[in-house]
């Protein structure tokens, strides 16, 4: 599955030829130092895939930044 992760130049090109494209994204969670963890960023893939976060076309910037 890791072959499948988009960067957001990729994501870009879906967005130019499809701008109602469905992605997933998947937390990256960093442990924190004495306990806790923080949310680092996201795993982009494309479609509706189970137990991710759910985004369709440019709402994706709302939790990825656009590069």
């Amino acid at each position: 599955m890791i072959d499948n992760i988009l960067n957001t130049t990729q994501v870009k090109e879906i967005l130019e030829k499809n701008p109602e494209a469905e992605f997933s994204l998947q937390r990256v969670k960093v442990m924190m130092e004495g306990g806790g963890h923080i949310i680092a960023g996201y795993h982009i893939f494309e479609g509706h895939l189970p137990k991710m976060i759910h985004v369709k076309g440019s709402d994706i910037w709302n939790y990825v930044a656009k590069t």
